[in-house]
């Protein structure tokens, strides 16, 4: 089915624009996927949109989206243009719904990773989208944290935030009480070297925001810190990276050889 659009007064248009805020994400229990890889991850995307000076890969997404059944809106430049967030859109993006998950998703067993105030939402994306590759069970978003739904977040996750779990949480604290069975491990310069660390049981790995560290409220939760050893000269990585070595660590510990000291 397809519905040709050329007013940014249709609803439907009004209510893709009000998915760039939190606010109107959670207002509409909706979010952007822009691009054509929209129907690469979980779930069913609520309708789709195609500008009529769209790619032609996009274009061939179009097709895929209506020979499932979905909704596909073509819109003229202009009002795709008021949509879409880049600033050179491939022509097509989806309206997903927000998926549902509770604490049980995130913590069954597996490695979890959770975001201490990590603001910037392509450090959060990229986080994402490593505890998405490495097979991590959840995150965890606590205060302080980019939104996991913004259309940024999702563009740096490539979309992984439609099928990994994600919850927030306001207390590291409360977490570490109802799941016991998790080491809470912190990310940060002094801890064990990454290559000797070897846990025994399931892991929470807490990242901090790359110009405060991790929270105070944060630190007192750990049962251990780790570090990634670096050349010298090099004192940090973003949170995005440094996440993503932890997880893939963690994920690869059985098989990989230590890092050097």
């Amino acid at each position: 089915m397809t519905t040709t659009v050329t007013s940014s007064g249709n609803r439907r248009v009004k209510l893709a624009a009000s998915l760039h805020r939190p606010r109107g994400c959670v207002e509409h229990g909706a979010f952007l996927v822009e691009g054509p890889r929209f129907l690469d991850g979980a779930g069913r995307p609520l309708f789709v949109m195609v500008s009529a000076e769209a790619s032609s890969e996009a274009l061939v997404a179009a097709e895929k989206a209506r020979g499932m059944g979905l909704e596909v809106i073509e819109l003229s430049p202009q009002v795709f243009a008021r949509i879409a967030d880049t600033k050179t859109p491939q022509g097509i993006l989806a309206v997903h719904p927000i998926p549902v998950w509770g604490e049980a998703d995130v913590f069954r067993g597996g490695t979890v990773v959770a975001l201490d105030g990590v603001s910037d939402p392509g450090n959060a994306g990229t986080i994402i989208r490593s505890a998405a590759a490495f097979q991590s069970d959840g995150a965890v978003f606590l205060p302080g944290s980019a939104y996991p739904f913004s259309p940024k977040t999702t563009r740096s996750a490539a979309g992984a935030n439609t099928a990994l779990p994600i919850i927030t949480a306001d207390s590291l604290g409360k977490l570490k009480e109802t799941h016991p069975e998790y080491s809470f491990v912190g990310a940060e310069t002094g801890g064990t070297p990454l290559g000797k660390f070897r846990p025994s049981g399931p892991v929470c790995v807490v990242v901090g925001s790359e110009a405060h560290g991790l929270s105070q409220a944060a630190r007192v939760c750990l049962s251990a810190r780790v570090a990634i050893p670096m050349a010298g000269g090099v004192d940090s990585l973003n949170a995005g990276v440094c996440a993503s070595i932890i997880l893939h660590h963690l994920h690869f510990a059985g098989n990989c050889p230590a890092f050097p000291e």
